[in-house]
């Protein structure tokens, strides 16, 4: 049996659900956001689960490429952060990130007829703009410098 209180707090909620507009309640939201932690980014999503079928094995550049392509070398920038934002739905880790950004601007520099040997180099032009917006992670960054010339595999 409820006490006199319970019944009157249920009697008022009741009644004020009859008086009160419907866009003082409370609603389930059907919107779903990815927030990156990191940075606190977040982007809409209408069906999480669908989005991930659809993206679990699809390679981190494949979803940028077609917009990799569209950019010229003077637009650097736009390819950094097209690379880092595509990258982090799957590989959030700053590691990762990293080399996506390093990645994409290796693959648009030889898109667009770059020297392979230049670009490469450890004092290529695009590797320092690169690090003058946000430095690379310093395992990615000993790639960028060459590393990779002086091991064997499988120590690369």
């Amino acid at each position: 049996m409820t006490n006199r209180r319970e019944f009157f707090q249920t009697t008022a909620a009741i009644a004020g659900s009859f008086i009160l507009p419907a866009s003082l309640f409370a609603t389930p939201s059907s919107n779903f956001h990815f927030l990156h932690v990191d940075s606190y980014k977040d982007w809409p999503l209408t069906d999480p689960v669908q989005w991930f079928l659809q993206n679990a094995y699809e390679p981190i550049l494949a979803r940028a490429a077609e917009g990799l392509a569209k950019l010229t070398q003077n637009e650097g920038d736009r390819i950094i952060r097209l690379a880092e934002e595509s990258s982090l739905p799957t590989h959030a880790s700053e590691q990762c990130v990293a080399a996506c950004r390093y990645l994409a601007t290796v693959l648009a520099a030889l898109i667009h007829g770059e020297d392979r040997d230049e670009v490469l180099s450890p004092d290529w032009k695009n590797l320092q703009q690169l690090n003058d917006i946000k430095p690379l992670h310093l395992l990615i960054q000993e790639i960028a410098q060459g590393s990779f010339r002086q091991k064997q595999p499988p120590a690369i």
